[in-house]
């Protein structure tokens, strides 16, 4: 089995690998960081650790909205790098068996966000790559 964390962005959901989600906590207003790409919000203080917040949406090529008090903050952990990806809504935990989990085929399209598809009962998913998310973010000071 596997499981994953299924979020809702830019209208869509999405996987991510649930051993990487630390906990989810109601849209604060990062500090901005000067010169940052488009995509990073800024900085928030996470019990006493500065993390970037990243803008799902724009990330993914969505028009830059301002947040909204509805939104969520899905922070999240890689190679001991943590960051605040903003979402419109985490949804759950949902496991799933191995046979559910497929590669992502890249003659779909070239897409290095993306890391794998889930297909559940309400349709396919497609798995971020979380690797790629955090290049050009800078690792958060501890």
């Amino acid at each position: 089995m596997a499981s994953f964390v299924l979020f809702t962005a830019a209208s869509q959901t999405f996987a991510l690998p649930a051993t990487c989600a630390l906990q989810v906590l109601r849209m604060a207003a990062p500090t901005p960081v000067p010169g940052a790409p488009p995509h990073v919000r800024g900085v928030l203080d996470v019990h006493g650790m500065l993390v970037p917040v990243v803008d799902v949406a724009a990330r993914l090529g969505a028009q830059v909205r301002p947040p909204r008090a509805e939104d969520q903050l899905l922070v999240v952990e890689i190679a001991g790098r943590r960051v605040a990806l903003e979402v419109e809504r985490v949804l759950e935990i949902r496991e799933v068996p191995d046979a559910a989990v497929s590669p992502y085929p890249e003659w779909i399209a070239p897409d290095p966000l993306a890391a794998g598809l889930v297909r559940l009962p309400q349709g396919t998913v497609v798995i971020q790559a979380l690797e790629e998310w955090l290049r050009g973010v800078e690792p958060a000071a501890r």
